[in-house]
């Protein structure tokens, strides 16, 4: 006597769905950490240039070029910051999502341990039923 779960298909497509969600969290994870990488770049090449321009007595013309640049940059930065805040959004949507996948999941899996239980004690209520049988089989005849 095999035991044979009757929501295996659907266990089966849970596990899938699971995994999809968590490849797309993972990969949602993985692009806001480079954007936080981008990020931490451009602030540290800002940081750079004030230096440059704090450290050398530059001409009028390099400091008014140097501005432009600095300006450029800072906006580089608000858009990276807007794109990471963005991006966490979405890792949490993402991490939600597969929670929600993991718990539907989970309850196919008590539902299929529970299952599995009855089976073993039916199982071994069986086993015990042969026994005694056998052993009252034994009983009668030695008795006789």
């Amino acid at each position: 006597m095999n035991f044979n779960f009757s929501l295996d298909k659907v266990l089966k497509v849970r596990n899938i769905r699971e995994d999809q969600a968590l490849n797309d969290f993972l990969k949602a994870r993985k692009k806001k950490e480079q954007i936080r990488l981008k990020l931490q770049d451009k602030r540290e090449e800002q940081e750079k240039l004030y230096k440059f321009i704090r450290d050398n007595d530059l001409a009028l013309d390099t400091v008014v070029q140097s501005r432009g640049f600095i300006l450029n940059n800072r906006d580089k930065i608000n858009g990276i910051q807007s794109e990471l805040k963005s991006q966490k959004k979405e890792v949490n949507k993402k991490k939600k999502k597969y929670i929600e996948k993991q718990k539907k999941r989970k309850s196919i899996d008590k539902l299929r341990e529970k299952e599995f239980e009855d089976f073993n004690k039916n199982l071994l209520k069986l086993e015990q039923k042969e026994i005694d049988d056998i052993a009252q089989k034994r009983g009668n005849t030695s008795g006789v």
